[in-house]
C-alpha cells in the first residue's frame, strides 16, 4: 500500500532471456507527484516512498 493507504504501488518485473527490466510506480491521485515519489536508488527490492520537500499545501 502507498503513503495514504488508499492507492496502489505497482511493481512489474520483466525477466526473459537476454532482457531484464524492473518498473515500480504509484497509482494514487492523492500520493502521486508532486507529493511523493518512489526512490529506487537502493535496488530492485529496496525502494522507498519519499515525501517531496517542496509541496504546495
Amino acid at each position: 500500500m502507498n503513503a495514504c493507504g488508499k492507492g496502489k504501488i505497482i511493481e512489474e518485473h520483466e525477466n526473459v532471456p537476454g532482457f531484464r527490466e524492473h518498473d515500480v510506480w504509484l497509482e494514487c491521485q492523492k500520493c502521486s507527484p508532486p507529493k511523493y515519489r518512489l526512490d529506487t536508488s537502493k535496488g530492485l527490492r529496496r525502494w522507498e516512498i519519499v515525501a517531496l520537500e517542496n509541496q504546495n499545501k
